[in-house]
């Protein structure tokens, strides 16, 4: 019998921990994705939250067919998601990727997107 065994990604920065968004991130998923200022260049604008469940559903699923996707970012002594950030292929193109990351605003200006997308760049 084949066993597929998947490893979920994880990666430790100086100050962060990047990690899969889990169904545990639900709220404070939606506290990023339905604040104005975050969505503020979004084409979708702040998510309500059942465009925030389907997100969460859309992404933990692409995390089972991709090696790349979006990730919960965190403070290391605290596992409470306060940005995301990771590589998305560009629409209608599987060989280009695009870094995208929302941060909470309490936690912009600190350097945390930057930290992060270096992070998940190399």
């Amino acid at each position: 019998v084949g066993l597929s065994v998947r490893i979920k990604m994880k990666i430790n920065t100086p100050r962060l921990t990047i990690r899969e968004i889990v169904e545990e991130d639900l709220i404070a998923l939606h506290d990023l994705l339905s604040n104005k200022e975050v969505m503020h260049y979004s084409v979708h604008g702040p998510y309500s939250l059942e465009q925030t469940k389907e997100w969460l559903s859309f992404i933990t699923h692409f995390y089972t067919k991709n090696p790349v996707g979006m990730w919960a970012v965190t403070e290391k002594d605290n596992s409470r998601l306060i940005g995301i950030c990771g590589l998305m292929p560009l629409e209608n193109n599987v060989d280009q990727y695009e870094i995208g990351y929302r941060m909470l605003p309490t936690f912009q200006g600190r350097g945390y997107a930057t930290e992060a997308a270096i992070a998940v760049r190399d």
